[in-house]
């Protein structure tokens, strides 16, 4: 609903009849606000029944999901793959070990979930 000519809305006063262009340009970027909004609620429910299927593996009665379980897996076989290194002395070798153990951990939770629960 636009408020009636003359009368403040938002700070700004409406112009009497004199400017109409200015008008329609204030009704026309009233009605833009309201695009991301919508895009963004669109987005949401386009995505959200992907969220009704994922996997869920019950152990010891409690559902936990499998992107969990592999996450637990991969950093724990990245801890043993670490300590292979250094008794081997490989471990030296490997710089920046900042940026190598993450990519190792990475690789080894997509392996882990690409074995485990890939179909």
């Amino acid at each position: 609903m636009l408020p009636k000519e003359g009368s403040r809305s938002g700070g700004m006063c409406l112009p009497r009849g004199r400017d109409a262009q200015a008008r329609s340009r204030m009704t026309s970027s009233l009605a833009t606000v309201g695009r991301p909004i919508r895009s963004l609620a669109a987005a949401i429910l386009i995505a959200l029944p992907g969220c009704g299927v994922s996997p869920s593996v019950n152990i010891l009665g409690s559902f936990f999901p499998a992107w969990l379980i592999s996450i637990v897996i991969g950093v724990v076989l990245t801890v043993v793959v670490r300590q292979l290194f250094v008794a081997i002395d490989v471990a030296s070798h490997l710089r920046p070990a900042g940026l190598v153990y993450p990519c190792l951990g990475g690789l080894l939770i997509l392996a882990t979930w690409l074995i485990l629960f890939g179909s």
